[in-house]
């Protein structure tokens, strides 16, 4: 059964992020100039402004160039979306970190970033780079519910990244420090009749595990509790990569 899932509302903090750079010097362009003839003025486009994203006066798209999309390529990257310098070129690689933000929140997959997919970002991205505390020492699992994504980590370094679904409203994916207690390379759930490749099982019968219908719907489905991964070469390596007893914090 699919169960289509939506954004949610930026939240307070993301509108905090929001005003500050809709203002910041440092995030806004230069005002559009014009040049005159000795007959008529005619308009000369200036750089885009993050403000007029934000306002719906236009769109950041491939080809564009200037800071407004260095700003949004170092979020990209904040989200775990974009492994290229933020070097303010619209380029592919941008485009399709941009499809895939907005494949994961069920957004029209346009590749372009329009005012609700900049606040979007903006929503998910308000702590930065910085990683909760119990991330930064030692071997663990990170799972952001927020951003959507599973990252290993080690002594506060991104070993490993990958998406991450979770569960439906009802049975919901716990939040808190966990262990993982138990691994199954091959597993069934016999409740809900579905393989659970590379299973790793860090609260009661809930686990991080490969999922085939992660991998078919993507975020139009849900779990029943369990973390979903959906490529299953990293499933893989995340299970040979985290030992027995690996702290697993999840968290929003």
């Amino acid at each position: 059964m699919r169960i289509r899932r939506f954004a949610a509302t930026t939240t307070a903090a993301s509108v905090v992020v929001l005003a500050g750079l809709a203002t910041s010097p440092s995030a806004i362009a230069a005002e559009p100039t014009t040049s005159t003839s000795s007959s008529s003025a005619v308009k000369v486009p200036g750089p885009k402004r993050l403000s007029d994203v934000l306002a719906g006066k236009t769109v950041l798209r491939a080809g564009d160039r200037g800071m407004p999309v260095a700003v949004v390529q170092l979020r990209l990257q904040h989200a775990g979306l974009y492994f290229g310098r933020a070097h303010g070129v619209y380029d592919n690689a941008t485009v399709n970190a941009v499809t895939r933000l907005q494949e994961k929140f069920l957004y029209n997959e346009s590749g372009r970033v329009n005012k609700y997919t900049y606040q979007l970002l903006l929503g998910i991205t308000y702590r930065g780079s910085v990683l909760p505390a119990p991330c930064r020492t030692g071997l663990v699992i990170c799972v952001d519910k927020t951003q959507r994504m599973l990252r290993l980590v080690r002594d506060g370094r991104v070993v490993m990244a990958m998406d991450a679904r979770f569960g439906a409203p009802g049975k919901e994916t716990r939040e808190g420090f966990f262990h993982v207690f138990a691994k199954v390379a091959d597993d069934y759930s016999r409740l809900y009749n579905v393989p659970m490749l590379y299973s790793m099982y860090f609260s009661g019968g809930q686990a991080i595990h490969y999922s085939f219908g992660f991998a078919a719907d993507g975020y139009y489905g849900a779990s029943a509790g369990c973390v979903n991964t959906r490529i299953r070469s990293g499933a893989a390596a995340l299970f040979a990569r985290t030992p027995m007893w690996t702290p697993v914090l999840i968290y929003t």
